[in-house]
């Protein structure tokens, strides 16, 4: 017991070291979509992003409060393919409270919108649902150190989550002058990949050496987990395939660094342990063991265009 509440503590409090990189976090998705009209009315309608920017191949939605972009949806003739092994799983959309959770689920009950899950552990409660191309998301918000303290009454063994009853729960929602509009969003924050196989050391090298998301002990079998502050990501074998998620052609994430200087490091390791990448000004586009793709940014807009990242 002793041993399991060390690996907590460290699972919720990641040490960091002096040589790490800054805090590496999600911009946005980029999502490849044959249904693209359907796609916006999903992200804008359903789920309360707002539109940032608009036209007839590309269309970016992002926080009512802030205006940042977290979903980026570009019309192509994608279409989802059959009989994947290497997918997208699900990723998280985190919001700030409760409360916007509660708004966000009981409209889309409202629109029969259909849930396909919810969850309940120490450190999350959330949501499933699908969007117009199935990709399964995880809608959640971080729990207080209070309401810890408090849910579950006892200790959830490794691994472990309850599923909650949503009828119950929307039962305590005081909706007053509140509207959809008051759900804010966060940020994306959990990316979970299932894939054939795991390549334990090159995923390693990619997250962990690399980007400074360091890995931790995984509460799943045949799972390898890296955490930082604003980002939790998970690779498992076989994950799940009742319900699997986009192609790894569908999707790309979006990394964001906060300064250029951070691309140079990115860049140098990446070379160094021979990671698939290019790099321009001012990005870094790279793939991981498994194929994932993505781009890595900075910032640290005021100097992009002064900056060069080729030796």
């Amino acid at each position: 017991m002793k041993d399991w509440i060390k690996t907590i503590k460290r699972y919720l409090k990641p040490n960091q070291q002096k040589d790490e990189l800054p805090t590496l976090k999600v911009e946005r998705l980029i999502i490849n979509t044959s249904n693209y009209v359907q796609q916006i009315k999903f992200y804008e309608q359903y789920l309360g992003l707002v539109i940032l920017q608009e036209n007839s191949m590309h269309t970016i939605l992002g926080n009512h409060f802030d205006q940042a972009p977290l979903i980026q949806l570009n019309k192509s003739n994608h279409s989802k393919e059959k009989n994947v092994n290497t997918f997208l799983h699900h990723f998280g959309l985190s919001v700030t409270d409760e409360q916007s959770l509660q708004l966000i689920t009981k409209h889309l009950i409202e629109n029969k919108v259909i849930i396909h899950g919810t969850q309940d552990d120490e450190r999350v409660k959330g949501i499933y649902v699908r969007d117009r191309d199935e990709q399964l998301i995880f809608i959640f918000y971080f729990k207080t150190k209070a309401s810890v303290q408090v849910v579950p009454p006892r200790i959830f063994r490794e691994g472990e989550w309850f599923e909650f009853s949503l009828q119950n729960w929307l039962q305590h929602l005081v909706l007053g002058h509140f509207n959809l509009k008051d759900a804010q969003y966060y940020q994306i924050n959990h990316l979970h990949y299932s894939v054939p196989e795991l390549d334990e050391n090159r995923s390693n090298f990619f997250w962990d050496q690399s980007l400074s998301v360091k890995e931790h002990e995984s509460f799943h079998v045949r799972s390898q987990l890296f955490i930082n502050h604003n980002l939790f990501v998970q690779v498992t074998a076989n994950f799940d395939h009742s319900g699997q998620g986009q192609s790894f052609h569908a999707i790309k994430p979006v990394l964001l660094y906060n300064t250029l200087d951070c691309l140079r490091v990115v860049n140098e390791k990446f070379s160094e342990l021979e990671i698939e990448h290019t790099s321009d000004i001012g990005i870094i586009t790279c793939k991981d063991a498994f194929g994932f793709e993505y781009d890595i940014k900075s910032a640290d807009l005021h100097y992009l265009k002064k900056a060069n990242l080729h030796d």
